[in-house]
């Protein structure tokens, strides 16, 4: 919380703020009691939200915005960042274009993209919907070249497939990027790539 613990703000989320404690859960907040909110107090608070999750999600940001110094939380704490592509007409989605042009943040279209991202931590609980295989023959040069180097299995960091594949970073991250929103790759949580499949 952005106050004092048993300051809700606004005071419109009263009742989330009682249905969270009735069903076990916790409010945190790093202020003193009554504290009252400020308005630098939320961007404070956010460090504390990106820091306690495996990733945040970006679904709209100004420039400048809160949503983007949340961003930066994000990656000064090495947790996954994920965004919403929008119009490049729109002030709101400037924020979120600029991190996924800038390679910050991995672009998310569906559900899916992030829970890919979880599924191996959690693989009782989530269940990812089915999705049909790219065609290797319309897969980019570099993406098959990567491709080929994961199918033996046991996966690759980033760093050993920039050494074996060749391919120059920038591209090496876009296309792994590609590969994973194909469903050809999968990120490890150890922070490796491996395939979804063996063919």
């Amino acid at each position: 919380m952005a106050t004092g613990h048993d300051r809700v703000y606004p005071y419109a989320n009263t009742g989330l703020y009682e249905e969270i404690l009735a069903s076990g859960g916790t409010v945190l907040s790093e202020y003193y009691p009554e504290c009252r909110v400020e308005k630098s107090s939320f961007v404070i608070r956010n460090r504390i939200v990106s820091g306690l999750s495996f990733g945040t999600l970006i679904a709209e940001a100004g420039e400048p915005s809160g949503a983007l110094a949340t961003a930066r939380h994000t990656l000064d704490q090495d947790r996954d960042l994920f965004a919403l592509p929008g119009p490049i007409t729109s002030p709101a989605s400037r924020g979120t274009n600029g991190l996924i042009k800038s390679l910050s943040a991995k672009t998310v279209t569906e559900p899916a993209d992030i829970l890919a991202e979880y599924i191996a931590l959690y693989p009782e609980k989530l269940y990812l919907p089915a999705r049909p295989a790219a065609d290797m023959a319309s897969l980019s040069p570099p993406e098959q070249r990567i491709s080929a180097l994961l199918a033996s299995g046991g996966g690759m960091s980033e760093r050993l497939l920039l050494r074996v594949s060749g391919i120059e970073e920038g591209s090496l991250t876009a296309a792994l990027t590609e590969l994973i929103h194909k469903g050809i790759v999968k990120k490890l949580p150890d922070g490796r790539y491996d395939r979804t499949e063996r063919k």
